[in-house]
């Protein structure tokens, strides 16, 4: 109940899609042994969706910007669209699938969406510090996934096969599906 009132409250109209949205967020926490998993890594917050499900939980925030009233509410529930796009992004769902050849294309334009809502935390313990806006590689933010955009040490080979994968995709789209599928099944 006073989840449905918030969201009514701060998305308008277009609370209930939020709502709904939430509970299956909700229902997807955890890991496969219903443990919840609170992690940056947003990959691992939420067991795996199929694709259907990403499209209806696409489908949703569809309709709750159309019910958006106010620029405030519209606002609020693109701020709040953000997370689920990282999370598209990083879990390889939707427009940043490995079957979609301007995947890279859509990784920017998150990130400069990103930019451009004020986020200064990659998480509730990591600021950005101003690394957000100049210290990332353009190449880093195309081809890998938004939880390696901040390369340490300990990850940066990971992400750079990654990167590797990704180039290989841009360049030959309808081959890659296939060999992207082995390479996961084999580094899983």
């Amino acid at each position: 109940k006073e989840v449905r009132g918030f969201c009514d409250a701060y998305y308008g109209p277009g609370g209930k899609y939020v709502k709904k949205i939430v509970d299956i967020y909700t229902g997807h926490s955890g890991s496969f042994d219903n443990e919840l998993v609170i992690y940056y890594g947003s990959w691992a917050c939420m067991r795996p969706l199929s694709q259907a499900t990403a499209s209806m939980i696409d489908g949703l925030w569809l309709l709750a910007e159309k019910k958006a009233e106010t620029e405030e509410q519209k606002a609020n529930i693109e701020r709040s669209k953000l997370s689920w796009r990282w999370w598209k992004a990083s879990a390889g769902k939707s427009e940043f699938s490995f079957f979609n050849p301007k995947r890279a294309d859509r990784k920017e334009e998150l990130f400069n969406d990103i930019l451009e809502s004020g986020t200064s935390y990659f998480s509730e313990a990591e600021s950005w510090d101003g690394k957000l806006a100049s210290g990332i590689d353009p190449e880093v933010i195309r081809y890998a996934v938004p939880d390696q955009w901040h390369i340490d040490a300990e990850n940066e080979e990971k992400v750079q096969e990654q990167m590797k994968m990704e180039r290989l995709a841009e360049k030959f789209p309808p081959l890659f599906g296939i060999v992207a599928f082995f390479h996961t099944m084999i580094n899983a």
